[in-house]
């Protein structure tokens, strides 16, 4: 994050690899430029990515981004329609509870310390 935290980069948001240990959140911070950052779920085991989720959030993330890590039980029963869509009705709707839940730590992206709260932020025309 550090390299593509400058303005000349025009990132607003940082997709980044979960952090697997307890840092600083200063260090963060100083890392992203006080911008918001999200974690990937890079198709780990749901188990593990809650435990992510739910760290990452303390440590001042915005959220995640999941794909695979719901999905990817579908793979089992791709041979019906039916039983993939049950799948994600079902398996599929429990992990994103479940997310949903660990992520309840999470910080708003604008109130990040790059953008420091809603009414602060500024709507350009391009």
């Amino acid at each position: 994050m550090n390299v593509f935290k400058g303005e000349e980069y025009g990132v607003d948001l940082f997709k980044i690899e979960a952090f697997r240990e307890k840092l600083s959140p200063d260090r963060i911070v100083n890392a992203s430029g006080g911008k918001p950052w999200v974690i990937l779920s890079g198709g780990i085991d749901v188990k593990d990515f809650l435990s992510l989720v739910s760290l990452n959030c303390k440590l001042g993330s915005s959220g995640f981004l999941a794909g695979r890590v719901v999905w990817k039980g579908v793979v089992r029963v791709a041979q019906s329609a039916e039983q993939m869509e049950l799948f994600l009705r079902t398996s599929g709707r429990t992990v994103i509870q479940w997310l949903k839940k660990a992520g309840s730590f999470a910080i708003p992206w604008y109130m990040c310390p790059y953008f420091g709260g809603f009414e602060r932020i500024e709507v350009k025309e391009s």
